[in-house]
């Protein structure tokens, strides 16, 4: 069964409070010191990185993303 942790942060935007939702276990099993995790919001791109205690440690608005559900870009 997969672990979800729930996690807060506000928009650098609007300063709205973002829920974000992630797999315990891709911040767990990560070997790197921060993790990136990428959702939309206020009709934006929004690109947090997340610590190994599941501690926000940075949110920034990514201008011109391209969202895709493709896993493997050539």
């Amino acid at each position: 069964m997969v672990e979800i942790k729930k996690i807060f942060s506000n928009c650098p935007l609007c300063n709205k409070t973002m829920s974000i939702e992630i797999e315990k276990d891709l911040v767990l099993n990560s070997k790197k010191h921060l993790n990136p995790f990428v959702i939309e919001h206020c009709e934006k791109t929004i690109l947090i990185h997340i610590d190994g205690n599941f501690k926000v440690r940075g949110t920034q608005v990514v201008f011109n993303a391209i969202i895709t559900n493709k896993t493997d870009i050539n």
